[in-house]
């Protein structure tokens, strides 16, 4: 059988375990270059025919009508330049799918971060990523990222729960937090994610912080500090309250959501209906690579 996977609103991620070198650290997007009507790629037919099982997949998403014939492949998209896999003599690789990273961290910490739309697949230990339309603005590759985590972070170790664990390594994880980004010295703050738009918060007339659950109310925590630091309104807002009445949005605003794994549903459409405004958003999360 031939693996695909595709994301669609969950995330998905791709680990990959191999002792030999792979062909490339950032892996090509494949589009879809051909009108439905003057689809013969890789078939020898004279009907325009879709004898692969991505090519079927790739209808059932985009909602096409179109023939499908038993015909005799010609010749495929796969190639060196296309597809992630190991070089060298011994060729063994092994991929990792799954939806968090504490799923594979005690296999490999080399994970590709699928976004929505594409559609990743795996034959012959080959990786190929394909997507179906290209956007303005889209990355034309994935890139291989190496996880700063150990797998001693996600086991309870001596604690008898996670919460209790959690608890106990607060003080650490607010160093961790601080570090490199607080100078005591200069007392300045530098966050890397904000520097390039201060321009933007410093004309900006409100801000706005999403969430939900303990992101929620973390927020509300916080805003008082935040109107007396920044002189500015700060509206606190629940995220699934925050689209049920259609808040107003404009674009001298600017959007804070906070959410720990990055990946929670309400949050991210609250996510797009500000972007969709367009209000200059920003995400605080302790998640690399969510959504």
């Amino acid at each position: 059988a031939l693996p695909i996977s595709t994301r669609r609103g969950s995330p998905l991620l791709i680990g990959i375990r191999s002792k030999n070198k792979l062909s490339t650290e950032h892996v090509p997007i494949l589009y879809r270059s051909l009108s439905q009507s003057s689809y013969t790629l890789d078939t020898q037919c004279s009907l325009a025919s879709k004898p692969t099982v991505f090519q079927q997949l790739e209808d059932v998403l985009i909602g096409n009508n179109v023939e499908i014939n038993k015909c005799k492949a010609r010749q495929t998209r796969r190639d060196s330049s296309t597809c992630l896999y190991p070089v060298g003599n011994e060729k063994g690789v092994e991929y990792f799918f799954a939806s968090d990273a504490s799923a594979i961290i005690e296999h490999t910490n080399r994970v590709i971060f699928i976004e929505d739309d594409d559609i990743a697949s795996v034959a012959d230990g080959k990786l190929c990523i394909h997507r179906i339309r290209r956007s303005a603005g889209d990355d034309l590759s994935r890139v291989i990222q190496t996880l700063q985590m150990e797998l001693q972070q996600i086991m309870k170790g001596n604690f008898s729960a996670f919460m209790q664990k959690e608890i106990f390594e607060q003080p650490e994880s607010v160093f961790n937090t601080m570090r490199g980004r607080v100078n005591f010295e200069k007392n300045t703050v530098l966050v890397g994610g904000l520097k390039d738009h201060l321009k933007e918060f410093k004309r900006c007339r409100r801000l706005i912080m999403i969430g939900c659950g303990t992101s929620y109310h973390a927020a509300v925590a916080t805003r008082q500090v935040l109107e007396e630091l920044t002189e500015l309104p700060v509206m606190v807002e629940l995220a699934s309250d925050f689209l049920d009445r259609n808040t107003p949005v404009f674009r001298d605003d600017v959007c804070f959501f906070i959410s720990q794994s990055g990946e929670t549903a309400d949050s991210l459409m609250a996510l797009r209906y500000c972007k969709d405004h367009g209000a200059l958003t920003c995400g605080v999360t302790n998640t690399v690579g969510s959504s």
